[in-house]
C-alpha cells in the first residue's frame, strides 16, 4: 500500500470491537502533539511562523476548540524525557525519539512545517516576549537573545534548522515559508486533499503580549529617569517600525547573522 493510501486508510481497526487497535490508539493516551491521526499528518511547529494559525484550521476541521488542544498536542509538558515545556515545539526527530510516533508511522504521515527569515523572525521573538517596554531593540539582540534567552529558553528560540533536520537530513516532507504562507499552506491542504481554508491571524506579535502582566515593573521604569522606558507609563513599545529591517543597525545585523546562520545558509535568507 503506498504511503498516500495508508493515510487515506486510517488507523487500522481491531477486528473483534470494530474500534481502533490499542497500537493505533497508544498516541492519544500519551502525551499529545501536533499530530492529526485522522489527516495522517504531522505539523512540525517551528515558533514564530504563524503556527498557531496552522493549528486553529486542523483544530476546525476536527470540531475541537481551543481549550480541547490537547487533541492535537497542544498542551504544556512538565516532563523532559517526553520534549520541551510546550509539546507543540517539539522537533521533527523528537516525535520518534521522544515515544509520540514510531518510525514507521512518522514515515507514513505526511509531515510539514514553516520556516521565516531569522532577522524577522528576531524581531517577532523581541515583540512576542514582551521586551519592547524594557529595552531596545538593540540590547535585546546583542544580550537579552543570545544570553538570556539562549540559556532560559532554548527550546523557543533555537535555529530553525533544529526543529527539521536531524545528523544534516532533513525530516519532513513539505517545508513552507512564512514569506508565502498562504500559498504554501494551500499546496499543504491540497496534498491532504483538505478544502482550502484562510488561516486566522492567531498569536501575531504586535508588541503588547504580556504587558498587562508586567504593567506594575512598567510603571517602576517609567518612573526612573535612567531607564530607557522613562515616561513611558503606558507600556507601549520603545519603537515600532513597518518594516523589520528598520530595526537593525549594521552591528544587530550581523549578530543575528551570526547566531541564527545554520537557518541562513540552509535556506537562504539574505
Amino acid at each position: 500500500m503506498s504511503a498516500l493510501a495508508r493515510r487515506r486508510a486510517g488507523p487500522r481497526l481491531d477486528r473483534a470491537t470494530g474500534r481502533p487497535s490499542r497500537a493505533a490508539a497508544e498516541p492519544h493516551r500519551r502525551a499529545r502533539r501536533m499530530i492529526s491521526h485522522p489527516h495522517r499528518c504531522v505539523f512540525v511547529h517551528v515558533p514564530k511562523t504563524a503556527g498557531q494559525s496552522i493549528e486553529r484550521v486542523f483544530l476546525d476541521l476536527l470540531g475541537l476548540n481551543w481549550k480541547q488542544r490537547g487533541e492535537l498536542l497542544l498542551r504544556y509538558n512538565a516532563d523532559p524525557s517526553l520534549g520541551p515545556p510546550r509539546l507543540a515545539h517539539l522537533c521533527a526527530a523528537d516525535y520518534v525519539r521522544c515515544g509520540h510516533l514510531s518510525e514507521s508511522r512518522f514515515a507514513d504521515y505526511f509531515s510539514f512545517s514553516f520556516v521565516r527569515n531569522p532577522w524577522d523572525r528576531t524581531v517577532s521573538f523581541y515583540k512576542y516576549i514582551g521586551e519592547p517596554a524594557r529595552c531596545e531593540f538593540k540590547r535585546f539582540a546583542l544580550e537579552v537573545l543570545p544570553r538570556d534567552l539562549w540559556q532560559g529558553m532554548y527550546w523557543f528560540v533555537r535555529p530553525q534548522t533544529e526543529y527539521l533536520y536531524d545528523n544534516g537530513r532533513l525530516m519532513v516532507d513539505f517545508v513552507g515559508r512564512f514569506e508565502r504562507l498562504e500559498s504554501d499552506f494551500r499546496e499543504i491542504c491540497r496534498r491532504l486533499e483538505l478544502p482550502c481554508a484562510r488561516l486566522p491571524f492567531v498569536n501575531r506579535s504586535d508588541g503588547t503580549r504580556r504587558q498587562l502582566l508586567a504593567g506594575a515593573r512598567h510603571i517602576l521604569r517609567a518612573l526612573d529617569p535612567c531607564s530607557p522606558a522613562f515616561g513611558n507609563f503606558r507600556g507601549r513599545p520603545l519603537s515600532r517600525h513597518a518594516r523589520f529591517e528598520d530595526y537593525y543597525d549594521d552591528e544587530t545585523w550581523q549578530a543575528v547573522a551570526a547566531l541564527y546562520r545554520p537557518d541562513v545558509e540552509t535556506f537562504g535568507y539574505r
